[in-house]
């Protein structure tokens, strides 16, 4: 007798970390046959591998995530998206792509329970940027949520519906609110917090940078391992064991991802650490709406939530070591580069 195997969805998956979560914990389950794999982009340059489809286009067409459900759907990772500074240049693309069809993902997850009766589990990558400026001097899972841009009110709005699907008893959503991913390769992108990758990147590849932030600021970064591992054991939890933990913690079923709050004058010290010659590179010009939405977030952080799920945290991995993390995250840019 045929035992079934999970039919897992990922959006994005060309993408940085959608590429990371497939290298480290997707693709060799895949070639084990653990499960069955479907993949989404525009274009996606994985090779063939056994028990993985590809499904090329835009996941704003209908037709795209109509198919992809055509047969029963377990679990989804959501990555697929219009970042921050692009969704504000870009107000409609980044509408259909953040919101639209997340909101249409959805429907066809709850859909698919309402006919067969077989629950979707949906991972999605949410955002810190759901919680706008003028933080307090301590953010905990309890901060007002009051984004300032299309891409944190995208992000909000699919926490929003997910909840209430969950509500339902017609969805398993659990949103994962991530900061700043690093270390990004050097390309163009839309990603307004994009200049945290350069901070680290450029200096120690002998190019100049120019912060836009103030070096008294600070930042939120996560290595990319570290994401994608958080993301995996968001996945992982048994339902009943997450229900009871989101409510034991009032959570409405978003966590926010554990990060560390990386002032700049440390970080540059620990470039200094890796080459000498790194912190003269950096030069300060800081523009005023970066500094606002990127350059305040508070150093006093409480992930109680996520500590009681039992997701991965970079600053523990590495024993409050930022040298150590550099490295292992600039390793990242140079494997996608």
């Amino acid at each position: 007798m045929s035992i079934s195997v999970p039919r897992i969805l990922l959006t994005g998956a060309q993408g940085f970390i959608g590429q990371g979560l497939l290298a480290r914990w997707l693709l060799p389950r895949a070639a084990r046959g653990e499960l069955q794999l479907v993949l989404t982009d525009r274009h996606v340059t994985q090779a063939p591998v056994h028990g993985v489809e590809v499904i090329e286009g835009d996941i704003t067409h209908p037709a795209l995530l109509a198919q992809v459900f055509a047969q029963p759907v377990d679990q989804v990772f959501h990555l697929a998206a219009i970042v921050s500074g692009q969704a504000e240049r870009e107000y409609a693309l980044g509408q259909q792509v953040n919101l639209q069809a997340s909101l249409r993902g959805l429907e066809l997850a709850r859909n698919q329970w309402l006919q067969h009766q077989r629950c979707v589990r949906w991972i999605q990558a949410s955002s810190i940027a759901v919680w706008g400026t003028g933080l307090p001097s301590q953010v905990d899972d309890h901060t007002p949520i009051r984004p300032e841009l299309s891409y944190g009110a995208h992000k909000r709005m699919v926490e929003l519906m997910m909840h209430d699907l969950s509500r339902r008893g017609e969805l398993d959503g659990r949103c994962l609110r991530l900061s700043g991913v690093v270390v990004r390769p050097r390309a163009a992108g839309g990603a307004l917090s994009g200049f945290n990758s350069d901070l680290i990147r450029e200096p120690l590849q002998g190019r100049e940078v120019l912060s836009p932030v103030r070096p008294e600021s600070c930042l939120w970064l996560c290595s990319r391992e570290t994401t994608v591992d958080q993301l995996w054991a968001l996945s992982q939890i048994p339902e009943d064991d997450w229900r009871k933990i989101c409510a034991e913690h009032r959570s409405e079923g978003a966590v926010n991802a554990p990060t560390w709050p990386v002032q700049i004058q440390p970080l540059i010290a620990a470039l200094g650490q890796i080459d000498p010659l790194a912190p003269g590179r950096i030069r300060f010009d800081p523009e005023a709406p970066l500094q606002a939405q990127f350059g305040n977030w508070p150093v006093t952080v409480d992930f109680a939530l996520a500590r009681s799920l039992g997701l991965p945290d970079d600053r523990q991995k590495y024993q409050d070591d930022l040298e150590q993390f550099v490295r292992a995250s600039l390793a990242t840019a140079q494997e996608t580069a």
